[in-house]
């Protein structure tokens, strides 16, 4: 698992980053209409993947969109437990974007096989 940075003095910015092996740009923006983060995701070449993604917690911001995308899962955590999406200043606090690189996930399994392995 890695902390990507989210920079809370700003309410718009991006960068490139390597996420399994390949360059991604992320664009994150604030809106202070809804009280929310968007991200918007590019391929090396800056073509769209996936635009206005609400940063929400607890869910894979990319798993409904289709075709080219980071291998893995890229998600909004909590370390305080605090059951809120985030807010413009909450990343410096309790919140955290993370990404667990398809490696990670694939050594898991799925929580139905454990469920049978269980019993």
């Amino acid at each position: 698992m890695r902390i990507l940075p989210i920079f809370t003095s700003s309410t718009f910015f991006e960068y490139v980053i390597d996420l399994d092996g390949a360059d991604w740009v992320l664009r994150f923006r604030w809106s202070s209409r809804f009280d929310t983060w968007y991200l918007d995701v590019f391929d090396a070449d800056e073509q769209p993947v996936a635009l206005g993604v609400r940063l929400v917690l607890g869910v894979d911001l990319l798993a409904t969109y289709p075709g080219e995308k980071p291998a893995g899962m890229l998600a909004v955590i909590t370390l305080d437990k605090t059951p809120t999406d985030p807010g413009f200043g909450s990343f410096d606090r309790g919140h955290r974007l993370v990404y667990f690189e398809a490696a990670d996930i694939e050594a898991v399994p799925p929580p139905s096989l454990r469920i049978y392995d269980a019993v």
